[in-house]
């Protein structure tokens, strides 16, 4: 009887066979980086604002949500009373330290307590 494989070279089918497995060997890497890419965000999740040794302490979440003008200061001001650059600032809005109040799409607050609180935690630190 005839083979029926549309592959009668040896050869070829040895390469494709390698090039089967090379790319089982590339998958199993991937679902390996992905596993551990996975379990390093589920643990950053798991911070607990109670378990920073550094730094202020991020915002409560049971503060008020109306704020009067006085108690909200600018990003300038921010920066003015942090003696730090506008990327500081951004950063420290970003990583939750200084949260931000948007009254507009354009026109964005700080709340002058935590701004303040980082001042101080600065000052301490030798930072400023």
């Amino acid at each position: 009887m005839e083979n029926h494989s549309p592959i009668n070279n040896p050869s070829i089918e040895k390469l494709l066979q390698l090039q089967i497995d090379l790319q089982r060997q590339q998958l199993a890497e991937q679902r390996a980086t992905n596993a551990h890419l996975a379990e390093i965000l589920r643990t950053s999740h798991r911070l607990d604002v109670g378990e920073r040794t550094e730094g202020p302490r991020k915002a409560e979440t049971s503060s008020p949500t109306v704020y009067d003008e006085s108690d909200l200061v600018t990003i300038k001001e921010a920066m003015g009373i942090l003696n730090a650059s506008r990327w500081k600032v951004d950063d420290m809005r970003r990583t939750g330290e200084l949260r931000t109040i948007e009254r507009n799409c354009r026109s964005k607050r700080l709340i002058r307590g935590e701004v303040e609180a980082a001042r101080k935690w600065s000052v301490d630190k030798g930072k400023v």
